[in-house]
């Protein structure tokens, strides 16, 4: 073996995995360094909860919704999403990303909902949100926002 082989394996066998993270209800979790697993645990529960206790889902739709989807919260006070950066955001293939406030958990978990039970492709800005306000699931992610608690 070359020195550069010996090298590059030195590098990728040195570096840091994510912290596993394991959410009952959520997909693969992945933590970047320093954040909370036990924050994002009672973060979601209280999602849950707001969701379960204003009748938007069953107990079922909520697995069905959210059980594979994957989540990262990454270091940061903002994500990018898609060029935009937002404390978080949603795309049906990747799943969800979150700056490590933890504020936007819910409001993208219900955009997991649209998607994958309602059948709603959404998007972001105002036209990725039609219909939010009559069902009250954008004051409710104001109000999610204001008591979940950031990962770091």
């Amino acid at each position: 073996m070359g020195a550069g082989v010996i090298a590059l394996l030195l590098v990728v066998l040195s570096a840091a995995p994510a912290p596993a993270c394991q959410v009952d209800g959520l997909g693969p979790v992945t933590l970047d360094e320093g954040l909370s697993c036990a924050v994002l645990r009672e973060n979601f529960r209280l999602a849950k909860l707001t969701v379960l206790r204003r009748g938007w889902a069953t107990p079922a739709q909520l697995r069905k919704a959210w059980e594979k989807v994957p989540v990262r919260v990454e270091a940061k006070e903002k994500v990018d999403c898609g060029g935009e950066l937002s404390r978080g955001c949603f795309d049906g293939a990747a799943g969800v990303t979150l700056s490590q406030d933890g504020g936007s958990l819910l409001h993208e978990l219900l955009h997991a909902l649209e998607w994958r039970i309602y059948a709603r492709v959404t998007s972001s800005g105002a036209e990725g949100h039609g219909g939010w306000m009559e069902r009250g699931w954008m004051e409710a992610g104001w109000d999610y926002s204001d008591a979940a608690e950031p990962l770091k």
